[in-house]
This record gives structure tokens, sequence and C-alpha cells, in this order.
């Protein structure tokens, strides 16, 4: 069993989703300190006049909880006042992301001059300076867009190296290892669980085991990442998670902390790249990506169909083409248009071959829609 060099073509691309994988919206972490009360901002001023039309006036747009645990969960309310001369509703309230929940009756009218509330909760992703925002749609004709920000200063209890887990190109039936030791920053945390989830297919396995503790005397985790030589041909990602409890303040509370796990695996049928990699491109964009195939062996061989499934798949379509008349390579032409809809997309292109152990090459393919 031996560990694979590391693949600079797989890390550059797998930068794009780790992040995501990882935690929402991360940043440099501080230093453990105690956890501060929140702040407040500087209250909205309404105009004297009333106008003849529904108006959202915000008592304090901005909630600041400051300096705040990554195992917290803060709540804040958020007042508002119907200033204008006639009914207001609220239609909407939409958080960004999915660190922050929201109780409030949309159904409800507030006449002119009533008040009413927005209750938040905030269970933090992540670790550093957040800003995370709140979009309030309403019947303010005038504005009817609106916005709460969230901001905070997370303090981890948990530090990892490495957070993104890379295997390297990994020969087709040979196994392979990774590991990572988590430090607890704050007393009275127990792992307890590690979860492998996403694209990472059935032959691989994660294990959590104490190690000896760190210089101040907390403790320390090693998580070890098996590939087992039973693993399918192609690129793989996914995500890990270990988690585990934290005793302050009298209460128990649950810690967690994420990490990335990718890599490669080829055998007797290779290519320079097993993934399509679009990295940024726009709405509807046309995208005409190629890779080619080839025996290690230098033997021929047949590559029967392609089949493309997975996000954005309906735009695209996958080409073979023999490169030499012998069968000693193939050309996988993958092209169409990118998804309309902005954000990542992520799929496959199923590659059936004559090559026995190897019938079926799953090249990915994946990038994010900006608009």
């Amino acid at each position: 069993m031996k560990k694979p060099r590391l693949d600079l073509s797989i890390l550059a691309f797998s930068a794009i989703f780790a992040l995501a994988l990882i935690g929402c919206g991360e940043a440099p972490a501080p230093s453990p300190s105690r956890v501060a009360a929140p702040t407040t901002a500087v209250a909205v001023e309404n105009s004297p006049e009333i106008p003849d039309y529904p108006r959202l006036a915000f008592e304090n747009p901005l909630v600041a909880f400051g300096r705040m645990g990554d195992f917290e969960t803060r709540k804040a309310t958020v007042r508002f006042r119907n200033s204008g001369g006639r009914p207001l509703q609220i239609k909407k309230v939409e958080p960004t992301c999915g660190c922050t929940s929201i109780g409030f009756d949309t159904s409800r009218i507030y006449a002119p001059n009533e008040t009413g509330e927005i209750v938040l909760s905030f269970t933090p992703k992540g670790q550093g300076s957040q800003t995370k925002t709140v979009n309030v749609i309403s019947t303010d004709s005038d504005e009817p867009l609106q916005t709460i920000s969230i901001t905070a200063d997370i303090e981890p209890s948990l530090a990892a190296v490495p957070r993104i887990l890379q295997l390297g190109r990994i020969p087709h039936g040979e196994a392979s290892t990774a590991d990572t030791t988590i430090t607890a920053l704050r007393p009275g945390i127990r792992l307890q669980k590690v979860k492998l989830s996403g694209d990472v297919g059935s032959g691989v396995t994660a294990t959590l085991s104490p190690v000896a503790p760190d210089p101040n005397g907390l403790p320390r985790w090693r998580v070890d990442v098996l590939f087992d030589q039973n693993h399918r041909w192609g690129w793989f990602a996914g995500s890990m998670l270990v988690s585990g409890t934290i005793d302050i303040d009298g209460q128990t509370k649950p810690v967690k902390m994420n990490f990335a796990v990718n890599g490669s695996s080829e055998g007797r049928v290779n290519t320079e790249d097993s993934m399509f990699r679009f990295l940024v491109v726009g709405s509807s964009a046309a995208i005409d990506r190629s890779i080619d195939l080839r025996r290690s062996d230098g033997k021929a061989f047949r590559c029967l169909n392609a089949t493309v499934v997975g996000g954005g798949s309906d735009g695209l379509a996958a080409t073979l083409i023999p490169l030499d008349s012998a069968g000693l390579a193939w050309r996988v032409d993958l092209r169409g248009r990118s998804p309309q809809k902005a954000g990542s997309f992520l799929g496959e292109v199923f590659v059936n071959t004559d090559v026995t152990g190897e019938e079926t090459i799953r090249l990915k393919y994946g990038g994010v829609v900006r608009r």
C-alpha cells in the first residue's frame, strides 16, 4: 500500500468545490477567546412625510453578533414599521445561506404605522469573519427588496491539517491512504464519529482514533482514509464529516468539522485528465472540451458508446472519435451549452469499452455558471 503522488490538476479544480464542502463562507480563523455579547447598529430614520403607499422601515437592518463559538446558535429580533399610508405585506423573508433560519408569518397585513418583528436564528458554518444576508420582499413600491445583514466573528473549536484530503492518481486495483490530525482548541471536546458522503465510491472508508494530546494537554485525533483496491475507474470527490460534543457552561453541545476528499483512479485505460474542467463559464455559453483515452500497454481497444448524465446534461452531448485506424487512441468530445441557471454544475460521461474489468470509464465534468 502506498501514497500516490499529488495530482496538481485535480488540486487546481477541486479548490472551486472544496470550500462548499468544508464550510459556508470561511475566512482565516481567529485565536479562541471568550464569546462576546452582540452589538447593534445605527437605526434607520424615516421621512417626516407619509407617502401614499406602503413603506417598510427597519429599526435596525444590521444584526451584529460579534464573537461567537462555532458550536453556538444565536437568535435576534429585527423590528420594523409600516411608515407608509397604505397596508403593507411582507411576502418573503429569504436567507441566502443555510446558516440562518427565519420565524415570520408572511400572510399578515400591517396597517399604516403598525410595527412587527422578524426573528432570526443563526448557526454558523465555518470560522472567521462572516457576513450573511437575508432578503426581505414586500409590497413597498419604492423599495420592494430590502436586506438584513448578519455579521459575526466565528471562533473555531477544532483545527486540522490538512482540510482537503488529496489521494492523487491511484493505479486501478491498488490501495491508497490519506490522513489528517484534528486538535481541540477548547477543553471539554469529545470526537466520536466520522462519515463519508458524496461521490467517493463504496471502496473508501474512514476511521477516527485518539492520539497523544498537544503540548497544552488538549486532545487530538487522527482520521485515516483508506481507498481500497476495489474502487472504480475515474475521478471522485466527496466530503468527510467528523462530529462530537463539547461541554461548556454546564451544557453539552454538538461540534463538527467538514473535510473535502478527492482523487482519481486509472487502470489499463489511461487519460491525461479524467475530468472536463470548465471552471467559470457564462450562462448558456458554448462548451467544447475533449479527453483522449489510451491503453497503458499500447494495445488496441474499442470505445463503444458515450452517455452524458448529471447536472446540465440536457445541453451537452458526447462523441467518440478514433484517433488512428488501429484503435490505439480515442477522443471523447463533450460539446453543447452550459446551464442557464447560475451556480455550480457537475456530471459524468460514461464511456463503455471492450477492456475487461474496465468496461465503464467514468469521466467527470463540472464548472460554475456566472451571469
